[in-house]
């Protein structure tokens, strides 16, 4: 039973004991001075009656006598009149044995009114002729009492029925309201919200009570905004080059090991500046660091997928990491950037006519980071041999063709369409050889051949075309035909699946009783192409009843989201570290998984590592305080 309902009780029993003493005190009163008036007026009738008796009693006329008798009993409140003449010892007696209607037995025996008595001679001159004596009637009395009770009771249920609701007024204003308001942010506080702040109370024990709770919420928020901040830091420090605020070398080696370790295809390309120390000598730092800031804008403009990355190389050289399609020419793009760069010249950023050389060349499924760099070395002084601002894309020309665009388009809309997809299932555990936390759906195809090919293979393609939405219903689709699940099956959604309202409308249809084992996971790097969008879709993804987890966390760079503040805003049940980040467990990586584990644990929200394969990478990581893994390493790929 909650207190405001103990004091409202408490209260409640004080106020009936209470009025209920007063109103048998009042009835108490009230029947004493009730027989008082009876006995006065007994008394009274007594010598009235005496009076009229004295003359017919000598002589004696006993018609007379009982007449006058009679007339004095009827319509009055007597039990009995009795009259004793002395001069024959006649009794003459009236009796009244009736009990007053209206009046239960209960009330009479509580309220029991001992009967009033009178007694005196009747005299003729100085002669005693006879005796009366008058018995008032006690159940008048009650009858009289009753209905005072009746009114006393109306009034002191009102009075209690309008005491109550004060106090439950007054208990709800100074007991209940700061208790659920205490309540509430306990709650708040239990859930990682730590935007909520209680009014200060009257009441004083409940006032320092709400202080303290205060006080705590602006601690736990502020380490919240700290330890983002410092992660924010930390991620510019060891990610981002601080002349441009593009990855630097070591983030963009580790992202592109990462991805030609997951197959993705791949193109590398690199814009290299000319001239720097004739720049910086006779034009200046300020000149060359705007020639360096404009440069890579022209890059970002050209390049704006939400799978490329730009980064830093060396003082002069910039890399591009693009996904692409098989066999797709690059050539249109590098041509926009030496076109942008020319405009540098024209708008007097780049000091001299021919500022850089483009090169650009695709990663081969068999290439190490050291071949890719060295086709890309050659290229670029096949490319500076060309003129002014010159560029050049090297296809691997020894590779055997590949199947276009419209032809990987065309297979993938027929596989979808068919719902022949191959689906395998990679669990992610707390511990070695643990039960599965939750299982992530991988979805492939077979080619024409029937030779497996991975989604990493084709993600180009489903981004270029917008296909993404209709492989995610695809999944979907067949995960409920496997349905029901002993395990959390997980699936990763695109962009455009977010955007599409058709999406929602299928997860919409999933039976409520499935959607407890469906998980939706989306990439980190939606939260700066369409945050919007991803709120709304988190949010309708909650009235479903559906949990939700963010994954490919710690790679972006320049970008809001890099310090993990959307957090507060759409509450993720989990997060995945990036696999460039679980894969190279160096320091500085560590340091960025420890700084995202600390953020996140301040919100409740667990911290997964991805890409796990050895034991001594997976000691690492859980000495960072992460809370479960996937990866090779728990040899159990379903396929």
């Amino acid at each position: 039973m909650t207190l405001y309902r103990q004091v409202l009780l408490l209260l409640l029993l004080l106020t009936v004991v209470s009025l209920s003493a007063v109103l048998m005190l009042n009835i108490k009163n009230s029947s004493e001075s009730l027989r008082l008036q009876q006995q006065v007026s007994t008394e009274n009738a007594l010598t009235s009656l005496g009076m009229r008796l004295a003359p017919v009693l000598q002589p004696y006329d006993r018609a007379f006598a009982e007449s006058t008798m009679l007339a004095a009993f009827d319509g009055s409140f007597f039990r009995s009149i009795e009259v004793t003449v002395f001069a024959n010892d006649e009794i003459l007696r009236k009796d009244n044995q009736a009990q007053p209607a209206g009046v239960p037995a209960w009330f009479t025996n509580l309220f029991e009114i001992a009967p009033v008595v009178a007694e005196a001679p009747i005299t003729n001159g100085w002669t005693e002729v006879a005796s009366i004596r008058i018995e008032a009637h006690p159940g008048f009395v009650q009858a009289q009492l009753w209905r005072l009770s009746m009114h006393l009771l109306t009034f002191y249920g009102s009075l209690f029925a309008f005491v109550s609701l004060l106090m439950m007024l007054v208990l709800r204003i100074v007991i209940k309201r700061p208790l659920a308001q205490i309540e509430s942010q306990v709650n708040a506080i239990e859930q990682r919200e730590f935007g909520y702040r209680i009014p200060l109370p009257r009441t004083r024990e409940l006032r320092q009570v709400v202080k303290a709770l205060n006080h705590l919420t602006g601690i736990l928020s502020e380490q919240f905004k700290a330890n983002a901040a410092q992660l924010l830091t930390m991620k510019t420090r060891l990610q981002q080059d601080p002349e441009t605020q593009v990855a630097n070398r070591r983030h963009l080696i580790n992202e592109l090991q990462s991805r030609m370790s997951d197959q993705q295809p791949q193109a590398v390309v690199i814009l290299s500046l000319h001239d720097r120390d004739k720049i910086r000598k006779h034009y200046g730092y300020k000149q060359w660091l705007d020639l360096l800031q404009q440069s890579v804008e022209s890059l970002r403009q050209v390049f704006s997928d939400q799978q490329v990355m730009i980064g830093r190389l060396s003082e002069t050289d910039f890399a591009v990491l693009i996904p692409v399609l098989p066999e797709q020419d690059l050539s249109e793009p590098l041509a926009k950037v030496a076109h942008h760069m020319d405009q540098l010249h024209q708008q007097g950023i780049a000091p001299l006519p021919s500022s850089c050389a483009l090169a650009g060349v695709p990663v081969a499924a068999d290439d190490s980071v050291t071949d890719v760099f060295t086709r890309l070395d050659q290229a670029l002084r096949d490319a500076e041999q060309q003129g002014q601002n010159p560029w050049l894309w090297r296809s691997n020309t020894e590779e055997q063709p590949l199947r276009s665009g419209q032809q990987w388009v065309s297979l993938l809309r027929q596989r979808i369409v068919q719902q022949e997809l191959q689906l395998r299932k990679q669990p992610l555990v707390a511990e070695l050889n643990g039960p599965p936390l939750h299982q992530e759906v991988y979805a492939g195809i077979k080619d024409e051949n029937g030779t497996p090919l991975n989604a990493a293979i084709f993600v180009p393609v489903l981004e270029q075309f917008d296909l993404g939405c209709d492989l995610d219903r695809a999944v979907l689709a067949m995960l409920q035909q496997q349905a029901p699940f002993d395990t959390p099956q997980v699936v990763n959604v695109s962009l455009s699946s977010i955007r599409d309202t058709h999406f929602l409308q299928a997860l919409a249809e999933v039976p409520t009783a499935e959607r407890s084992n469906l998980v939706i996971e989306l990439a980190e790097v939606y939260m700066s192409r369409d945050y919007v969008a991803v709120q709304s879709f988190v949010a309708v993804l909650r009235s479903l009843g559906y949990r939700y987890g963010v994954d490919n966390i710690g790679v972006g760079t320049g970008f809001d989201a890099a310090d993990l503040k959307y957090l507060k805003e759409i509450r993720p049940d989990y997060l995945k570290l990036a696999a460039a980040l679980c894969r190279q467990v160096d320091e500085q990586n560590l340091t960025l998984v420890a700084g995202v584990v600390n953020t996140a644990r301040n919100l409740d929200i667990p911290v997964y590592a991805t890409a796990v394969e050895q034991e001594a990478q997976l000691a690492a990581l859980q000495s960072c305080g992460i809370q479960g893994f996937q990866g090779y390493i728990n040899n159990r790929d379903e396929r």
